[in-house]
């Protein structure tokens, strides 16, 4: 009966291929088991970086500017004297106002576009929070974990019938 070879032949291929689909499968799901998180905590890390960077851009500029200060003081000018005494003991000269100054400055604060979140929050995908949730990510490795089992499984071999007859 060459129908039921032709049959028993595409059921073992397709039983081959099976496995082939869960080992697929079980590894694509341990595989963003480990990226998502990773990914994630990386995005995080770039954001702290970034904010470094800016910090330290800014007491840099804070450091030349306050150098550059202490140099005009070391060879003081009339001009210095005058802005000087204009700006922090708020006198002015005959002819000129004073500078208002505010009562309370308040210091800049460092932002990022990214401040901590991105700017416009995107929306997480299902694969992402089942990948990064307390107990979704063990279910997803268990699972894993057994489809990659069951690929590995030796194919099963179709019985033959006609033999006991």
């Amino acid at each position: 009966m060459p129908g039921d070879r032709r049959t028993s032949r595409l059921a073992a291929s397709l039983i081959g291929l099976s496995s082939w689909l869960y080992l697929a499968a079980g590894v694509a799901l341990l595989a963003a088991v480990a990226i998502i998180p990773a990914h994630e905590e990386l995005d995080r890390a770039r954001v702290i970086q970034q904010k470094a960077e800016v910090a330290v851009e800014r007491r840099r500029a804070m450091r030349e500017d306050a150098g550059e200060r202490l140099s005009a003081l070391a060879a003081p000018s009339e001009a210095l004297l005058a802005s000087l005494a204009q700006t922090h003991l708020n006198l002015a000269p005959t002819g000129s106002r004073a500078i208002s100054l505010p009562v309370r400055a308040l210091p800049v604060r460092v932002a990022l576009a990214s401040d901590g979140a991105p700017a416009e929050a995107e929306p997480r995908s299902l694969l992402a929070r089942l990948a990064t949730g307390r107990p979704w990510r063990s279910l997803m490795i268990v699972l894993g974990a057994v489809c990659v089992l069951v690929g590995l499984l030796p194919a099963a071999e179709p019985a033959d019938l006609s033999a006991g007859s």
